[in-house]
């Protein structure tokens, strides 16, 4: 399908596309973000954000509070998993009103035949659920809800009967979704498979001067400041670890610069305060989760950035990039934390790009134990992890470069994953949704001149 195609069909006369944003966290705010700034030129859509207090009181309490994120995460497997599905769901789909009033007053004022509705929240995309057949039936307006999940992770709660489309990450997730609505006896969901939504950006080709200067920031005999990017999660988890490796990594060799995204809250104060004055820092924050987003994009815009600290989020799927793009940096991830993030490692080491947690280990052991950095760390794609320990996790780091590691993963490309799972391994993932969710618009009318 062409792009003018995609275009004619999502502008079709009487068609609105609103894009959603919930108060729940940074993940789904970076996908939902290349979506929005990924539509084809020509579509016409509008934001539809949400003060919802349920979403916003569950993200906090569960993702701040560490006894309610053991508890959580404890949740997110197993019968304890189907129970809370179970009464989530209801309490979601009970508490509308205000998704229902916004949608309202949208189809009052915009008056469309047609709304797309797309969201890359859970909590968002049942609540619109909810309400849908019953706006479709006062109003005459056909809608259209189109879901995006945000992790390689078929936790049960990703099951939004009510649907017309969910984008999943992989047959994995396919597959434990589709079980787990037959098992429940729930309404059959249309789920595709595509790559996660990195931002269009992300994928923007390094000059051949940034190129140089990227692997000569690889290169251990180089006096070229090496530059880390660290984007601190929405909960601000790790922080003392994060500090503790900065100074560390540091004191190692002067040539690592970090560049820290973070959002000002009440638990990050201590954070900020130990960043200040540390001239190998620069912070960017904002009490804003949106802004916090943006000034990811502007320090991946304005600095070529060789490695990326990180938690095994939604963007380590980063890891699919060339190493000769603007957000094809090298991916070294801290602890996960909650089973999406393992299961987001598990899919990397599935598609080999990154290796397997005993092979990963072992690459620890030799690198801390021996006297001398070994010369024998095998070459890598895209990601490892770093061990939990500031102290080992920094000597690991120094090792790799070191010994070449970092400079031979600059030289790796991801063609052949790319052409064995298009699917998945893909940096275009939001060119593919759109795509994809044009074709589903056509099936789904009698007007097929497309």
């Amino acid at each position: 399908m062409t792009e003018k195609e995609v275009v004619d069909i999502l502008s079709q006369d009487g068609t609105e596309i609103v894009l959603t944003y919930a108060p729940a966290g940074l993940g789904h705010l970076r996908d939902m973000d290349a979506l929005k700034d990924g539509i084809p030129k020509g579509v016409r859509s509008s934001i539809l954000t949400s003060d919802d207090e349920s979403i916003r009181l569950i993200h906090r309490l569960t993702s701040v509070n560490p006894l309610m994120r053991r508890i959580f995460e404890f949740m997110q497997s197993g019968r304890p998993q189907t129970v809370f599905t179970y009464f989530y769901r209801i309490f979601l789909r009970a508490n509308v009103r205000e998704v229902r009033e916004q949608l309202q007053l949208f189809i009052k004022n915009k008056k469309p035949k047609r709304l797309i509705i797309v969201t890359t929240h859970f909590g968002f995309a049942h609540q619109v659920a909810a309400v849908k057949k019953e706006l479709e039936k006062e109003t005459g307006c056909k809608i259209y809800l189109i879901v995006q999940a945000t992790d390689d992770s078929p936790q049960y709660i990703w099951y939004v009967d009510g649907a017309d489309l969910e984008f999943v990450t992989s047959g994995y997730v396919k597959n434990g979704l589709a079980e787990y609505g037959r098992q429940r006896h729930l309404p059959t969901i249309n789920m595709e498979i595509n790559p996660t939504p990195l931002h269009p950006f992300l994928l923007m080709p390094l000059t051949s001067k940034e190129m140089i200067n990227k692997k000569t920031q690889a290169d251990a005999k180089s006096e070229v400041p090496i530059n880390v990017v660290v984007p601190i999660s929405g909960a601000a988890v790790g922080t003392h670890y994060i500090f503790d490796l900065m100074k560390k990594l540091h004191q190692k060799s002067d040539r690592f610069q970090f560049q820290v995204i973070t959002k000002i809250a009440p638990y990050t104060k201590k954070f900020l305060r130990d960043l200040k004055g540390k001239d190998y820092i620069k912070v960017y924050a904002s009490n804003k989760d949106k802004e916090v987003v943006d000034l990811y994009h502007q320090v991946i815009k304005t600095n070529v950035i060789l490695l990326e600290i990180t938690k095994p989020s939604e963007q380590a799927f980063k890891a699919a990039l060339e190493p000769g793009t603007r957000g094809g940096v090298i991916m070294l991830f801290t602890t996960p934390v909650g089973r999406q993030e393992y299961e987001n490692v598990d899919y990397l080491v599935r598609r080999d790009l990154m290796p397997p947690e005993a092979e990963n280990k072992k690459m620890w052991a030799i690198a801390l134990h021996q006297e001398k950095c070994p010369t024998d760390i095998p070459r890598l794609d895209a990601a490892i992890r770093i061990p939990d320990d500031p102290e080992e996790a920094s000597e690991f780091i120094r090792c790799c470069l070191d010994k070449g590691l970092f400079a031979k993963m600059l030289l790796s490309s991801r063609k052949a994953k790319k052409e064995k799972y298009p699917d998945e391994i893909n940096g275009e993932g939001v060119k593919m949704f759109w795509e994809k969710t044009a074709k589903f618009l056509v099936s789904e009318t009698d007007d097929h001149h497309y």
